[in-house]
């Protein structure tokens, strides 16, 4: 029996070894060895079955949050699936129950630590059923750790109740600073789900839309952009008649702002949250006046007065990259260079003759470089096995800068697979440790073009938004050539307000 326990002690501290490594140690765990140790934990005894349990939750989390790496997305469901096999049971619902009644019940908390809280949480957000709700939002409101309170707020974004409404509204008001950021933008997801599958009527209502005028509208002129453009997708969900003329007055700050900047770098988000604002106002009004304040004002008095009668005319907008309207001041170009782009976009050119997918995107990034406001700057990387990236930095788009892509682009020609997370992760900077820094990223948009289905899903691009959207409050505008599967590049863009799309058939 010993011998047996000693084996437990094994498991369980092999386990939390690996749930406290970083993510790319954690990538290098065999998968093959992960299996043979979960199969062999089914046998230790029940005096130590719970502290493998607990191991194998933290190891849970650890794996969830380095899934943008395809290795260590294949722990994840080898470790979710040996929880839940070993735990099934009760009707089913044997590893709810534990969750519930072992992890995350209130007196429970001396003996599970808050990274298997938050463990819990996110494991309970796959089980999802409507008594779970009652028990996340109960967390989010309770535990005593604010990293377990902002798991179990992740884990009711989307769900269709009304309850996860109210959650995710109380901690956008009343947390502390901190928390309050983290609650409001998974709130602007949570509705933005589910206004996309139809539920939104079910969970919100026009006194959460009351509510929502405190969180929501002070934040359209805070001094951090990426906060303001939050506020801008909370104010959607507003009573239009009390979030157009502080949508007005947030016109004329970021007008001011950007009018007092000199350099590029310090217009990165102001272009892009002066375009939100006016996106929300058209909704409302109908009207499309562009992102002139003054306009808005003119139009506004009238609408006070009883004229509805738009005063000045609308603007034309001409398409820049693939008949996307890119409305910012610092866009990065993620462009497929993979095989497959050495060939005409399909069905665009008699006999196929015509310039390739590449060439084509080669000229739509020149024209698009042509329209970008001055001044600009711009990132350009490349994706196939692997990514590359033009420039350590942004640059100003010019003459020189121009001519300087022209010459990088000839120097890499297309060639091997359909890597969008090498794109990406070539994308971000990294600091003196080498770690990812998305906080650090000097532009605002990201245009990515793919021809071909690529190697990651729609799960792993909520993984990477879940990692690294949050400090770089980016907006993806993905375009896809040809007629293949585009998940993961329709979720990018769903996600974060963007445009998807598809060129050719």
């Amino acid at each position: 029996m010993a011998a047996v326990e000693a084996f437990g002690d094994r498991y369980s501290g092999t386990f939390e070894k690996w749930a406290r490594r970083d993510a790319d140690a954690l990538a290098r765990v065999d998968p093959g060895e992960l299996e043979s140790l979960l199969d062999k934990s089914f046998t230790v005894t029940r005096s130590r079955r719970a502290d493998v349990d607990l191991a194998l939750l933290e190891l849970l989390g650890s794996c969830r949050a380095g899934r943008t790496e395809p290795r260590i997305e294949v722990l994840h469901r080898a470790v979710l699936g040996a929880l839940t096999q070993r735990l099934t049971g009760r009707g089913g619902t044997g590893f709810e129950d534990w969750l519930r009644l072992s992890v995350l019940a209130p007196e429970a908390v001396e003996d599970v630590s808050a990274v298997q809280r938050a463990s819990a949480c996110h494991a309970l957000a796959a089980l999802m059923r409507p008594p779970l709700v009652t028990l996340l939002a109960a967390t989010a409101s309770g535990d005593p750790d604010p990293t377990v309170r902002g798991a179990a707020l992740d884990a009711l974004t989307g769900q269709p109740s009304r309850l996860a409404s109210e959650a995710l509204l109380a901690a956008a008001i009343e947390r502390d600073a901190k928390e309050r950021s983290l609650a409001r933008l998974l709130l602007a997801d949570h509705l933005s789900e589910l206004e996309s599958a139809g539920s939104l009527a079910s969970a919100w209502d026009d006194t959460l839309g009351a509510r929502l005028v405190e969180a929501a509208l002070p934040m359209l002129v805070d001094e951090d952009w990426r906060v303001a453009s939050r506020g801008v997708r909370l104010a959607r969900h507003c009573e239009f008649e009390a979030a157009a003329p502080r949508c007005i007055e947030a016109l004329f700050a970021w007008e001011r702002r950007e009018t007092v900047q000199e350099e590029a770098t310090g217009l990165i988000g102001m272009r892009r949250v002066r375009h939100e604002l006016a996106d929300l106002l058209r909704a409302g009004s109908g009207l499309k006046l562009g992102i002139e304040p003054r306009r808005w004002t003119q139009w506004w008095r009238g609408h006070l007065a009883g004229d509805e009668r738009p005063r000045v005319s609308s603007r034309t907008v001409v398409p820049d990259f693939y008949g996307l309207e890119l409305r910012s001041g610092a866009v990065a170009f993620v462009i497929d260079a993979s095989g497959s782009m050495d060939h005409p976009i399909p069905g665009r050119y008699a006999d196929n003759d015509g310039p390739t997918r590449f060439e084509e995107a080669c000229d739509q990034l020149e024209l698009a470089l042509q329209r970008l406001p001055t001044p600009g700057a711009f990132q350009v990387v490349l994706f196939s096995d692997t990514g590359e990236r033009w420039s350590d930095e942004p640059r100003l788009v010019s003459d020189t800068s121009r001519s300087s892509i022209r010459k990088w682009l000839r120097r890499n020609p297309p060639g091997g697979g359909t890597n969008l997370s090498a794109g990406l992760d070539a994308l971000l900077p990294r600091d003196a440790d080498g770690r990812r820094r998305a906080d650090l990223l000097a532009v605002d948009t990201v245009v990515v073009l793919c021809d071909g289905q690529t190697a990651e899903d729609a799960r792993w691009a909520r993984a990477w938004l879940a990692a690294y959207n949050e400090s770089a409050g980016l907006v993806f505008h993905c375009v896809q050539i040809g007629g293949g599967d585009a998940f993961a590049l329709e979720e990018l863009a769903k996600r974060t307000g963007g445009t998807f799309v598809r060129v050719g058939r």
